[in-house]
């Protein structure tokens, strides 16, 4: 969209929305049935020497394509992969020493904005590229922590804090737009963060290493904390929706990479909270004094 190709991506988009619907209907029930049907009715092909070559490239193709040419692959070594290995490292990190650095950083932050006419332009044009960067690290630092839930989630909260610390060097920012943004998001925080609370109140601890399935025992626990987690991603449910896109509005044409880092950040922010709740309500029980469905079925 950004270069002009818009049929290019007009097309993408419709061709990927065709192939998932495909696979949504196509269910696991099919595929069974049909590896059934071949196993029991197989007839193989008689061998032909002819065009061997060509059909050896058709067939590496076909087998390209449904690996989508080993794009998952190429994604792990090029952004997942590095992001892990930085989570370890920021991993060493406590609890402590983090909020620590969260209330100093945002207290020069507040500092520098009311300071602006003593601070070089130059400087201060960077400075909504480096916040966004810290708030990336957050993000990353709660996508890798798998002891204490709640520390997580509230990394989560406090980055969208961050952007709007970043955002907030820019003339054009307003205090109502700020709102917009953060109202939404801090009542999800609220909200998750009491969920949380509760469920461990009620479990003694929140394990998630593995999938716990408590949705078994909490499923009203279960919905709150499943559309806080919408609401942290901004979802149209909150206000923090239409805050999203005015964050976007500010980014200048040349802030290149003031726009990728918030662009991962919000996709590492998804995929951080969805983890959190598939963890921790959904799978199998943890728990069995009753029946536990194999994951096979």
């Amino acid at each position: 969209m950004a270069i002009g190709l818009h049929d290019l991506a007009l097309f993408h988009l419709a061709g990927n929305a065709f192939l998932r619907t495909y696979q949504i209907l196509v269910s696991p029930s099919v595929v069974s049935y049909l590896i059934r049907e071949q196993f029991y009715n197989f007839i193989p092909r008689l061998p032909n020497d002819r065009n061997g070559t060509l059909r050896k490239l058709k067939y590496s193709v076909y087998l390209l394509s449904t690996k989508e040419f080993y794009l998952d692959s190429f994604i792990y070594f090029i952004l997942w992969n590095p992001m892990k290995w930085l989570g370890r490292k920021l991993d060493g990190i406590g609890e402590n020493a983090a909020f620590n650095f969260i209330a100093i950083s945002t207290f020069i932050g507040v500092i520098c904005i009311y300071a602006k006419g003593s601070i070089p332009q130059s400087i201060y044009y960077l400075f909504p590229t480096f916040f966004a960067f810290v708030g990336l690290l957050m993000v990353i630092r709660s996508f890798t922590e798998r002891r204490n839930a709640q520390f997580s989630w509230v990394l989560m909260v406090v980055y969208h804090f961050w952007i709007t610390l970043a955002v907030s060097f820019y003339e054009e920012s307003n205090f109502i737009e700020m709102a917009i943004y953060l109202g939404g998001v801090l009542l999800s925080g609220i909200i998750g963060f009491a969920a949380l609370d509760r469920l461990k109140t009620l479990e003694g601890k929140i394990d998630w290493n593995d999938f716990q399935g408590h949705v078994y025992e909490h499923p009203d626990l279960a919905l709150i904390f499943f559309l806080s987690c919408l609401g942290l991603m901004a979802f149209p449910i909150t206000p923090s929706f239409l805050g999203v896109d005015l964050v976007f509005t500010y980014i200048h044409t040349e802030q290149i990479d003031f726009a990728i880092i918030l662009a991962i950040s919000y996709i590492l922010l998804g995929l951080s909270v969805i983890r959190m709740y598939s963890r921790i309500f959904l799978g199998p029980h943890a728990k069995t004094y009753h029946e536990v469905p194999n994951r096979s079925s």
